[in-house]
C-alpha cells in the first residue's frame, strides 16, 4: 500500500467517486464523513495547512484521513476536518484491511511532521483507528441511540406508561387549543425556521443566542443540507399555520441521526419536542430506519425513549 499526503481541497474534489465508494463501504461511517457534510465544511471553517492523508492499494482507496494542521493554543496542531459541528468523526477504512491501511495511514502522519500535537475528537468507541494507534484513546462525550425494531405499534407499546400517556395527551389537548399539522419543509425553509426558533428558545431559557447564532454556522448547515439533499429530514409541527417546532435529522443506511430541535417557547406547555420525535421515529421507522442516534449528550429524556448509553473518545498523539 502506498499513502499519498493532499494539500488543497480540489484535490479531494477531483477523487470524490473514490472517496464515496470507501464512505459506502465502511459500515462505521456516518452522514458526517460524507464529501457533502465534509465539502460544505472547508469553505467555511477551514484554516491552516489541509492534511488529508490517503492510502491506496493499486487504483482503490482503502483508507482516509482528512485532517488540517493549524497553530492553536501556541502549538502546530493536527484536528480533523469537520472538527466542533461533527458529532463522530473517524479515518474512513475498507473492512478486512483496517490493520495495514490504517498502519499506513499512521506512518504517514508521523513522516509529514511538522506539528507538536495530533488532537482528534468525537471518536466512536470500536472505531478501528483507536487500536492501531500509538497511544490509548480516553473517553470524552456520552451519548444515547435507540434500537427501534420493526414495528412501530411494538415500539410505541414498550415505552414507559407515562410517556405515552403524555404523547397522546399532550397531542390532543394541543388539538383542542390550535390546528396541528406534522410534516416535512423543503431543507431551505426548515432550516431557517430552525434558527430561528432555537435562537428564540434559547434566548427566552438563559440569556444565550442558541447554537445556530453566528452567521458561519447557519451558512454550513443551510449549505450542508441542501448538499445532503434526500438524506435531510427537516421533521416540523405547524399550529395554526405557523411553524412552531422543527426537528432536524440525519439518514444514513439503516440509522438516523437527531442533530437539533427547536420549537417556540408559547407552545412549551404542550411538549412540541416530545411531539415532534415521536412522529418522527415513526415516519422512520416507516422508512426503514431500525435506529436513532441522538448524538452527543446523556439528558434524562433519551433514556425514557429506551435510548442506550455509548461512549466516544478523544485520542491524542504527539511525534515520535
Amino acid at each position: 500500500m502506498r499513502a499519498l499526503v493532499l494539500k488543497e481541497w480540489r484535490q479531494l474534489e477531483a477523487m470524490e467517486a473514490d472517496w464515496r465508494s470507501l464512505w459506502q463501504a465502511d459500515p462505521r461511517a456516518t452522514p458526517f464523513q460524507s464529501p457533502e457534510w465534509m465539502g460544505a465544511w472547508w469553505p467555511v471553517f477551514g484554516s491552516g495547512e489541509l492534511l488529508a492523508i490517503t492510502v491506496w492499494k493499486e487504483e482503490q482507496l482503502q483508507t482516509m484521513g482528512l485532517f488540517f494542521l493549524h497553530l492553536w493554543e501556541g502549538r502546530r496542531q493536527v484536528t480533523f476536518v469537520g472538527n466542533g459541528v461533527s458529532d463522530r468523526q473517524l479515518c474512513l477504512v475498507r473492512p478486512g484491511v483496517e490493520r495495514e491501511a490504517l498502519g499506513c495511514l499512521w506512518q504517514a502522519l508521523d513522516q509529514h511532521g511538522g506539528w507538536d500535537l495530533c488532537d482528534l475528537q468525537d471518536i466512536p468507541s470500536d472505531a478501528a483507528m483507536l487500536a492501531l494507534a500509538a497511544n490509548p484513546a480516553v473517553p470524552q462525550y456520552p451519548g444515547r441511540a435507540i434500537c427501534l425494531g420493526d414495528s412501530w405499534q411494538d415500539y410505541h407499546a414498550a415505552l414507559p406508561h407515562g410517556l405515552r400517556r403524555n404523547l397522546d395527551r399532550y397531542r390532543r389537548q394541543l388539538e383542542q387549543a390550535a390546528t396541528v399539522e406534522f410534516l416535512r419543509l423543503p431543507v431551505p425553509e426548515g432550516m431557517h425556521a430552525l434558527f430561528a426558533l432555537h435562537g428564540t428558545r434559547w434566548q427566552q431559557k438563559d440569556g444565550t443566542a442558541g447554537m445556530f447564532s453566528g452567521h458561519d454556522l447557519q451558512r454550513f448547515h443551510l449549505d450542508a443540507a441542501c448538499r445532503l439533499g434526500s438524506r435531510v429530514r427537516m421533521n416540523a409541527l405547524l399550529v395554526n399555520g405557523q411553524v412552531a417546532g422543527v426537528n432536524y435529522l440525519l439518514l444514513d443506511g439503516d440509522t438516523a441521526y437527531g442533530y437539533a430541535c427547536g420549537f417556540h417557547p408559547q407552545w412549551a406547555r404542550y411538549s412540541p419536542g416530545t411531539l415532534l420525535l415521536g412522529w418522527g421515529l415513526e415516519r422512520a421507522m416507516m422508512e426503514g430506519m431500525r435506529r436513532f442516534d441522538f448524538l452527543r449528550g446523556d439528558e434524562p429524556y433519551k433514556s425514557q425513549w429506551g435510548a442506550s448509553p455509548y461512549q466516544t473518545m478523544r485520542l491524542q498523539l504527539w511525534p515520535k
